[in-house]
């Protein structure tokens, strides 16, 4: 569901399709984290409560991260989903 969400709701658009970053948002695959630590629990709250943008760390990102995916306007299980897959992306080897 996770990944489904993601890959074809808004999430893909900064992020892009698998989590790899765009000039709008950072890599989800490997750190450092720029927003958290990276943690299960951090990214559902980074998901639910956006990133306005005065709290970008990365001023060299243009554009605020909207909570609950902006117009997907995510439930908390549909948040947790996603966030349980870009926790997954983060972990994986090459």
């Amino acid at each position: 569901l996770g990944d489904s969400l993601f890959n074809k709701g808004a999430c893909w658009r900064c992020h892009a399709v698998g989590g790899a970053g765009t000039p709008r948002g950072p890599s989800l695959l490997e750190g450092p984290w720029i927003q958290s630590s990276g943690k299960f629990e951090e990214i559902v709250a980074i998901i639910i409560r956006g990133v306005p943008a005065e709290a970008i760390k990365d001023k060299s990102r243009q554009f605020p991260m909207n909570p609950r995916g902006g117009p997907m306007n995510l439930t908390d299980e549909r948040a947790r989903a996603v966030a349980a897959y870009v926790w997954s992306i983060s972990r994986r080897k090459a």
